[in-house]
């Protein structure tokens, strides 16, 4: 089982980003390994939970192979969507946003391997390179190790800048979003204002979809308004017992937020990030205990507790 384990999937993805890396820049092939050294780096950290993670769940024969067991046929993992799409589970920080960029990357690399297009040909850099760098550093940092770790001291500084920039790029663009939508709810009245809040805002305080997204009113940062923050589920806390109750919690990570009433719209973790919507949002419910665990009273009442609570009432009665 060592081609699926943690250690064989890190040396393998940072074979083919420093490959990557290697190449002239304006070469088809420096994308193309970039995007064969991501889905390596991803697997290695599904692999670093469990190998399970990796098996293709159609045949009980891969999952019985990512256990330890003799392979009795050639093993089959999962295709690289899947993989990404897992690392929205398996790595803190993964956004909707690095998911679809993986996703897209991985488009073109099947598009290059199966059909007669040229998937990379003329594919500008920027379009792809800082969210390359950006994604890869969340996966680097899940597995335990640095961008010097994969990349070398020197290279790993230049990567760390320019994370660094696009964090402050999008910071930017953030804040001048929000400002112009403040700037225009300056025109409207209190009444034009009001009457937005009463037709759009949401009418719950959470509401969770049958696929397990949250969504979660929020004030917006641009007009002050409720707007829906959408959360994708990571996680639940074991149940407690607080003050009597209860308590159960469900994880979720913020992925977008919308404002029906101004329009403000912002996508991915890093743009929540700028307005204070970034932190974990944690759902949570109280329940009595005895609905909870489906206890029936009844059968924890004896004979003896009735008498003696008869007898208890009928001297109180007495005593009046």
């Amino acid at each position: 089982m060592e081609e699926w384990s943690r250690d064989s999937l890190w040396n393998k993805g940072k074979t083919y980003i420093n490959r990557a890396f290697e190449e002239d820049r304006k070469s088809e092939m420096f994308p193309f390994f970039a995007c064969l050294g991501l889905e390596f780096l991803g697997r290695a950290a599904l692999a670093s939970v469990h190998p399970a993670l990796l098996a293709d769940p159609q045949d009980g024969k891969n999952i019985l192979y990512a256990f330890g067991f003799p392979a009795t046929a050639k093993p089959i993992s999962i295709p690289a969507n899947t993989v990404y799409s897992r690392l929205k589970f398996v790595v803190t920080d993964f956004s909707e946003d690095d998911f679809n960029f993986c996703s897209k990357m991985s488009n073109l690399r099947n598009l290059e391997l199966h059909t007669g297009a040229f998937a990379y040909s003329g594919l500008p850099s920027g379009q792809w390179v800082v969210n390359f760098y950006r994604v890869i550093e969340k996966i680097i940092r899940s597995l335990g190790n640095t961008l010097e770790d994969a990349l070398g001291s020197e290279h790993a500084k230049q990567v760390s800048a320019a994370i660094a920039k696009a964090a402050q790029d999008v910071t930017k663009e953030v804040r001048e979003r929000v400002g112009k939508i403040k700037g225009g709810l300056k025109v409207l009245s209190a009444e034009e204002i009001s009457a937005r809040q009463t037709t759009h805002e949401p009418k719950f305080v959470s509401m969770l979809h049958k696929s397990g997204v949250g969504f979660f009113a929020r004030e917006c940062p641009a007009c002050g308004s409720k707007g829906y923050l959408v959360g994708i589920p990571i996680g639940a806390q074991t149940p407690r017992l607080r003050d009597g109750e209860i308590v159960s919690q469900k994880i979720f990570w913020p992925s977008k937020f919308e404002c029906k009433v101004c329009d403000l719209k912002l996508n991915g973790y890093e743009e929540l990030q700028v307005v204070d919507l970034g932190d974990e949002i944690v759902d949570e419910d109280t329940h009595d205990p005895v609905d909870y665990f489906g206890i029936d009273v009844s059968e924890y009442i004896t004979d003896d507790m009735l008498e003696a609570h008869h007898n208890e009432r009928m001297y109180d009665y007495g005593n009046d």
